[in-house]
């Protein structure tokens, strides 16, 4: 938390036992190798930018506010404070 005692408003994501495509390191085979488990910030970052994606195309796809896709509620300019808030609304509170 903050000084004044509010909840400091960090997005936070797995970063252990995360398993991803490891590169075969060819640019031609387009291979993505095998399977790799690892652990880190670098596994960790990619969910949350997906997240902010799929926030991102949610809105521009028109599925807000009725939940269904209409064209004509889609909200194609949408700001990184509002997808960032969306995510931070969403999220479920980790305790240390």
């Amino acid at each position: 938390p903050t000084k004044d005692g509010r909840g400091k408003p960090d997005v936070v994501a797995p970063g252990m036992f995360i398993t991803s495509a490891r590169s075969d390191g060819r640019t031609d085979t387009f291979n993505c190798g095998t399977p790799i488990s690892s652990v880190g910030t670098s596994l960790a970052t990619p969910q949350v930018s997906g997240a902010a994606a799929l926030v991102r195309d949610y809105f521009k796809q028109g599925f807000y506010p009725s939940g269904s896709r209409v064209a004509s509620d889609s909200i194609t300019k949408l700001s990184a404070v509002l997808v960032k808030s969306i995510i931070i609304a969403s999220a479920v509170r980790v305790y240390s």
